[in-house]
């Protein structure tokens, strides 16, 4: 059965005070949900005088709407107000934009999203049934798996070797297959590299990216490289965070559907350092 589960920005997803669940047996049951599959595309062409149709320069993808048509059931007509205004308390799109899950049969997934309309039908005066129409303005239009998938790409082991000196070649680098499964879409990563050690690069050989950070982290840190935000930085065990910038030229690894050779390599590791990649799969419709 579908179900909506809208989180507002700063809140936990079992506050369920506070979280609103569309669809399934809650009191806001859906009627009909659309905006789920694709959406609009629009082609980015360059034309030349005299020229007979046109150079196509790129395809970009338009935002999202999702909209949800509800019935709010009471046992009362007072418990049926109770519940929309619960949902427009919730829905107040002057807090920004929460996460927007959506589940059914097969899986579950997230969108960032905010809810840009969520106004009553018209309704007896002694109804218990309300009517209302809740829309959802997603400004990306892509979904993402609400499981994240994780990968150890290595882990310290009494004996490894590493090069004496940077720049760092394709031949002194670990690799791990990484296989992407369901993922049409080219996929952000977040790579995790704990301490200690000093010197680090994370490859991507099929798609030619490369980050290498210098300098030391040390045992009970974590250096961390967020590809969606392009943001490195290490985070230490009391929770302090500490930006670093990493060597010129580089690139934020990502993955694609399919197999894709990734690798790292220290300046000199000890024991307890190890690297985890972690992704979302990514959706352009479902």
């Amino acid at each position: 059965m579908d179900r909506l589960i809208y989180i507002p920005p700063g809140t936990d997803e079992n506050d369920t005070e506070n979280t609103l669940e569309l669809g399934g047996m809650t009191p806001c049951r859906l009627a009909s949900l659309t905006g789920l599959g694709a959406v609009e595309t629009n082609a980015v062409t360059m034309r030349m005088a005299g020229q007979d149709g046109a150079h196509l320069q790129n395809v970009t993808l338009g935002p999202r709407t999702v909209a949800a048509a509800v019935k709010i059931v009471g046992r009362s007509r007072a418990e049926m107000l109770a519940y929309r205004e619960r949902l427009i308390r919730i829905l107040n799109p002057k807090r920004g934009a929460g996460t927007l899950y959506y589940e059914n049969g097969r899986g579950r997934y997230r969108i960032e999203a905010v809810a840009t309309q969520y106004g009553a039908q018209g309704e007896d005066a002694v109804s218990r049934v309300g009517n209302v129409t809740v829309e959802f303005f997603c400004a990306s239009p892509y979904w993402y798996a609400a499981d994240a998938q994780r990968v150890r790409l290595y882990e310290y082991r009494a004996g490894d070797a590493f090069p004496a000196s940077f720049p760092l070649t394709l031949q002194n680098t670990w690799y791990t297959p990484v296989v992407v499964c369901g993922a049409p879409s080219e996929v952000d990563t977040t790579v995790a590299a704990s301490g200690p050690f000093r010197d680090f690069t994370v490859v991507n050989r099929r798609e030619g990216q490369r980050l290498t950070v210098r300098g030391a982290v040390e045992r009970g840190e974590t250096l961390i490289l967020e590809g969606a935000k392009e943001r490195a930085y290490i985070l230490r065990p009391d929770g302090a965070v500490q930006a670093v910038v990493p060597e010129y030229g580089y690139a934020y690894p990502s993955v694609r559907n399919g197999i894709n050779e990734l690798g790292v390599a220290f300046g000199i590791a000890g024991d307890g350092a190890a690297v985890t990649l972690e992704w979302a799969d990514k959706y352009a419709g479902l």
